[in-house]
């Protein structure tokens, strides 16, 4: 039964867009884009910020619902689970949705409803000195201890979070067991994080796990979560290994950009690599009111407010991002750019959309 507990899944998933703009782009590999778009409310109101996650076999994409409580995500063909979290609520029950390709589902609606339990903790560095705005995360846990159905554990959903100025976290979720860690830029989970038991296991058996298991339950929180990190083995060692400066060049050739303007204001970007490598250097995407002509500002989108998703299509990368800072009945110009330890790359090609 241990073997049936659930782990946070961190792939990540994206998808999407054609306009008539983009009739002579040549989009490489086998990928079949296609659009999940719906609407997050509790108690029959719009629900706004609430992360919303498609998990598919090619990958995953997330964003946040709009003011409307709208959302949008670009995937791929075939089946998706879509499901969402937002403090102090929980998801009624996720969706389930196939998609054919160049398909764009927009009804594909969310309900809240609040959550019964809490965990509270703090997230530190080996000295004890708080981590502010690290991020953390709860993923459903097994408990073989009590009497939680297992079918119950698998509906919980991942629940995400982030530390104060302190390092202080709540997470507001569902009743039960769960494996909670954190991160934060250039660090990992320490070893001096307590070995895990797996709960209903005999005392010596324990796992060497990326968290620590805590129980939330409606009575109120229960002990402190304290969670270690340490800097990161690269920042050690002066990034030596897989992160060295030749790993992260910039190829000569662009980037290949396509968009859809879906439910508002969810301008949804699909985009990949025009040559695919082992390597990859980031990718930053640019927006602006013209197209790139040096007459409007360029916005780079921050991928805090703007999540990117990551997926595969068995040859290549393919990367999506929903802009939802977009101004509803505004046309904009976007493009994308690789971005490694070598400079900048060129830009993509241009995609023009006008939320709706």
């Amino acid at each position: 039964m241990a073997s049936r507990r659930f782990l946070l899944l961190t792939l990540v998933l994206a998808a999407l867009l054609a306009t008539p703009l983009l009739a002579q782009v040549s989009w490489p590999g086998n990928f079949k884009k296609a659009w999940v778009c719906g609407r997050v409310t509790a108690s029959g109101k719009p629900v706004a910020g609430v992360r919303v996650m498609a998990f598919g076999d090619v990958g995953m994409a997330m964003t946040h619902s709009a003011a409307n409580g709208n959302y949008s995500l670009g995937v791929g063909a075939g089946k998706w689970k879509v499901t969402a979290t937002h403090k102090g609520f929980r998801l009624q029950a996720p969706a389930e949705v196939t998609l054919k390709a160049d398909e764009a589902n927009k009804s594909t609606d969310l309900t809240l409803i609040p959550s019964s339990g809490m965990i509270q903790g703090r997230v530190v560095d080996e000295q004890g000195r708080p981590l502010s705005r690290s991020a953390v995360m709860a993923a459903p846990f097994m408990d073989l201890d009590s009497e939680e159905d297992p079918d119950d554990s698998q509906m919980r959903m991942p629940v995400q979070g982030v530390a104060d100025d302190q390092g202080r976290f709540t997470l507001t979720l569902d009743e039960g067991t769960w494996l909670v860690s954190a991160s934060r830029p250039d660090y990992e989970m320490s070893p001096k994080n307590p070995p895990i038991r797996i709960p209903g296991m005999p005392d010596g058996m324990v796992m060497n796990l990326p968290g620590l298991v805590a129980r939330a339950s409606a009575s109120g929180p229960g002990p402190e979560c304290v969670v270690v990190l340490r800097p990161a083995a690269s920042q050690a060692h002066g990034r030596t290994g897989t992160g060295t400066g030749a790993d992260q060049k910039v190829l000569a050739r662009p980037l290949v950009l396509v968009g859809r303007a879906c439910l508002s204001p969810g301008n949804v970007l699909h985009w990949t690599r025009s040559q695919e490598r082992d390597s990859l250097a980031g990718c930053v995407v640019k927006r602006s009111t013209t197209p790139f002509d040096g007459q409007a500002p360029v916005v780079e989108l921050n991928l805090g407010d703007n999540p990117m998703g990551v997926l595969q299509d068995g040859k290549a990368s393919v990367f999506s991002l929903t802009d939802v800072t977009a101004t509803p009945g505004t046309t904009y110009w976007y493009a994308v750019q690789e971005v490694g330890s070598t400079g900048a790359g060129p830009l993509s090609n241009p995609v023009s959309l006008t939320t709706r």
